[in-house]
């Protein structure tokens, strides 16, 4: 056996690099081992920040450079993961642990719960019930589905947009506590005959667009319709919305069987408001110079297929706002000619001009 004499040596690590000091590099009495092969592998454990390695996988090549760049990836992976399962419903930051996303993403809607009536096509058809587990239906949840009726859904309050798109099968949608509609939301639901939304407060826009067998839109909680919300719902009779705020553009356009609506507390009316509705009941409010016509033009405040009765014509009047700058009304003339100069002089001393066709 070798004898070993008494090996002193001093190492330090000083800003990443190792610096080592021999005072005796003699291991044996007959083989003498080089201390460069104890500071080559030393090196390799204490790497130096500044010089470059080019084994690392890295565009950087220094241990800094690399341990920066890596940081980098993942900072902007994280705020990109964040975005897009923010996008999906669930708030998620860019500053919150891999684990918070984790679970994040766990909590986002997708797919079709188990339960639902699969065809043997792979499409969800026939009578749907949402369970009370769901919270809330995504965007392009029923899309194109040939669901013939849905209905449950106790905790589900927010439909997404393009839901049940495209369900030409739905006939009938009773979901009690839905409070929000998505853009398209039941859009060419052409079948769908029966709604039953009690607790709707906001439809986005095109919500029941070219729903063409719907005859009642009941929404007695409802605020705000956006824009074409019926439009072209060829079979619409009667709108009963006697909270509704605001009425977006084209709301009921091309409504051509709706004879009744109350929009009774209504204070702002978009463009084409029921242009080419042939309404004969007209509830608005009781409140003189309320309600604001977006448009100007007798264009597009254009009510000449209405045919309401002298009383109905004279709340309408009253309830609008003065204009304040010259705003034109078309109406029809046997409607208009039926009143009174004095009930004439109601929508013209506001800065109404009435076109009579």
């Amino acid at each position: 056996m070798s004898k070993i004499r008494e090996l002193t040596q001093e190492t330090a690590l000083t800003d990443s690099n190792l610096i080592i000091t021999q005072a005796d590099d003699e291991i044996s009495d007959t083989k003498k081992t080089p201390l460069s092969l104890l500071k080559t592998f030393l090196s390799n454990v204490f790497l130096s920040k500044t010089d470059t390695y080019s084994t690392l996988s890295t565009t950087n090549k220094t241990i800094i450079g690399a341990i920066n760049e890596n940081f980098t990836y993942v900072s902007n992976g994280k705020s990109l993961i964040a975005s897009a399962i923010t996008d999906k419903g669930v708030s998620t930051l860019a500053t919150d642990t891999f684990a918070t996303m984790a679970s994040n993403i766990g909590s986002i809607t997708t797919g079709y719960p188990i339960g639902y009536p699969i065809g043997t096509n792979g499409l969800i058809t026939g009578d749907v019930v949402i369970p009370d587990s769901v919270t809330s239906l995504g965007d392009y949840a029923f899309y194109y589905q040939p669901v013939i009726s849905v209905s449950g859904g106790n905790n589900a309050t927010t439909l997404g947009s393009y839901c049940f798109q495209n369900t030409t099968a739905l006939i009938t949608a009773s979901l009690p506590n839905a409070t929000t509609l998505g853009d398209y939301c039941f859009n060419n639901a052409t079948s769908l005959t029966t709604i039953s939304l009690p607790n709707v407060t906001t439809l986005g826009v095109y919500c029941f667009q070219n729903a063409t067998s719907l005859t009642t839109a009941s929404l007695p909680n409802a605020t705000t319709l956006g824009s074409y919300c019926f439009y072209g719902a060829t079979s619409l009779t009667t709108a009963s919305l006697p909270n509704a705020t605001t009425l977006g553009s084209y709301c009921f356009q091309n409504a051509t069987s709706l004879i009744t609506i109350d929009i009774s507390k209504a204070i702002s009316i978009g463009y084409y408001f029921c242009y080419n509705a042939p309404l004969t009941n007209l509830t608005v409010t009781s409140t003189a110079n309320s309600i604001t016509l977006v448009g100007t033009s007798a264009n597009v405040n254009n009510y000449s297929a209405w045919k309401l009765p002298v009383a109905d014509m004279v709340a309408f009047g009253t309830a609008l706002k003065t204009a304040t700058t010259t705003t034109g009304i078309k109406f029809g003339a046997t409607y208009w000619n039926a009143l009174s100069a004095a009930q004439k002089a109601i929508f013209t001393s506001k800065n109404y001009t009435i076109t009579a066709v």
